[in-house]
């Protein structure tokens, strides 16, 4: 993974040059600083291939940034302070990076800047991986630098005292002039508590108009995380032959199980074609075979089978590609409600969809908890009492059956990854398994623990204020099986 740390001195001005050179370098990764005036109104195409997250100053003078590639999905960690500090980290790298962009000008005081620097310390406080990247203004003979200010020995006090290392090799990062001859000064610094390889180098050119010089991080063996598929089909399939005990663990485990053996890992650049078959696969093996084995032995048999191969697959591709449309207009003209239809029509235009920047920030977890428990009253009442489990009997499968017709649509799975489809699709003596192993809970009083684990998705609201955390509503994914019981128990 390639970061680029530079202060660019007007990102608008320079904007250009910056993606001409982050762009043949394939940078990754870009932490700003004095990025001025920015317009903010389309920050996923402000670059060509990446996109921006930015902290402006109201007088547009500093201010920092992160310019991300479209494959390295970012958000934004809240910290409150009045200085150019910018804390951001990545959610689909294995591992995941923390990176901090600050801008530190001579106006700031020594004791100001200490305060907020040892606010930022307690916020990464057991973050690994974490990058703090920036002009410092700060001077010092330790990081290189020709002299000592007040400001660089405060920055290295600061520091020394912290989990993070200065990473700096002593080069000079700011130069008025490229061609004199004066040594330049150490003005952008690197700090870290990374364990992992990497290698920093100041670049000896500028970008625009900038007295900076560039700097190039490179940390190695930095992967992706893997994207999966759900092969649907191929996992209800194996749904309808299963045959499951009457203890609720185990069926839980063993639905679980046929998820992860219907979901398969695929390659970034991998395209989802829904006419790709096992018959397609065998005649691509066929072709290949054919053109290796006459560029191994040119003569006229191994050409013609080889065009025979070559033509024997192309013609099965189109038949698989005529079929499948037919089979798609087959099922969009069984599709009864228009809600139903775009969410296929979605799901036949792409794959999947490319991610962007959330809004939403990990500090918001707990105010939007907050938010969500005050709007619970708190005189409820639990009707479930022992008196009335004693009258209760136990449940019928045609209640357990009513359950489950009324959960016919599409719906998002639990925790454990499993949806009502799959349930649905269970044989018949499957599911009076489920029914058995449902009374066995309900004589018992039992609520198995996993059922009570509940994630909540936060969805912005239209056209509201996507910084205040109160402006998301919730969306609970709740265990399917704590779900059907749940319904039954209603339904009695």
């Amino acid at each position: 993974m390639k970061i680029l740390q530079y202060n660019i001195q007007s990102l608008s001005k320079n904007k250009n040059y910056l993606e001409l050179y982050i762009n043949n370098l394939s940078v990754d990764i870009c932490i700003l600083s004095e990025i001025f005036n920015v317009n903010e109104k389309n920050n996923n195409s402000f670059l060509r291939n990446y996109n921006l997250i930015c902290k402006k100053r109201s007088d547009n003078y500093g201010g920092v940034a992160f310019l991300h590639k479209n494959n390295i999905f970012m958000k934004k960690i809240s910290f409150n302070t009045d200085l150019d500090i910018l804390v951001c980290e990545t959610t689909n790298l294995c591992p995941n990076f923390t990176f901090v962009s600050v801008y530190f000008p001579h106006s700031v005081k020594s004791n100001h800047l200490k305060r907020e620097l040892s606010k930022l310390f307690t916020l990464l406080e057991g973050k690994p991986n974490v990058f703090i990247a920036g002009d410092f203004n700060a001077r010092c003979r330790d990081y290189g630098d020709i002299f000592d200010t007040v400001r660089g020995s405060t920055v290295k006090t600061l520091f020394d005292g912290s989990i993070f290392r200065c990473i700096n090799d002593g080069s000079a990062t700011f130069k008025k002039n490229l061609y004199d001859n004066s040594p330049g000064s150490v003005l952008d610094l690197t700090f870290t508590n990374s364990a992992y390889h990497f290698t920093w180098k100041v670049q000896n050119i500028t970008i625009g108009g900038s007295h900076h010089k560039p700097i190039l991080l490179d940390i190695s063996n930095i992967k992706h995380k893997e994207k999966t598929f759900l092969a649907k089909k191929h996992l209800l399939n194996n749904i309808c032959n299963l045959h499951i005990g009457t203890d609720m663990h185990t069926i839980q485990s063993e639905l679980s199980h046929q998820v992860k053996n219907s979901t398969f890992a695929i390659g970034p650049k991998t395209k989802f074609n829904s006419w790709w078959n096992e018959d397609l696969k065998r005649l691509l093996r066929l072709k290949d075979a054919a053109e290796k084995k006459f560029e191994s032995y040119k003569n006229t048999e191994n050409a013609l089978n080889a065009i025979e191969a070559k033509n024997n697959f192309r013609n099965a591709v189109k038949k698989a590609k005529a079929l499948a449309q037919v089979s798609k207009i087959n099922e969009l003209n069984t599709i009864s409600n228009s809600k139903s239809l775009f969410r296929y029509i979605k799901g036949c235009k792409s794959f999947f969809e490319n991610q962007t920047h959330s809004k939403w920030c990990s500090d918001n977890n707990i105010v939007f908890l907050q938010h969500l428990k005050d709007q619970v009253p708190n005189n409820n009442q639990n009707i479930f009492n022992d008196e009335y489990l004693k009258k209760s009997d136990v449940f019928s499968f045609a209640e357990l059956q009513k359950v489950l017709d009324m959960k016919k649509k599409p719906s998002a799975a639990g925790l454990d990854g499993i949806t009502y489809e799959m349930v649905n699709n269970l044989s018949i003596q499957s599911k009076h398994h489920l029914l058995v192993a449902y009374n066995k809970l309900w004589r018992n009083c039992n609520y198995l623990d996993e059922w009570r684990e509940i994630k909540i998705v936060p969805i912005p609201k239209k056209d509201k204020d996507l910084d205040i955390p109160t402006n998301f509503r919730p969306i609970a994914l709740i265990s399917v099986f704590a779900k059907i019981i749940n319904l039954m128990i209603i339904c009695l």
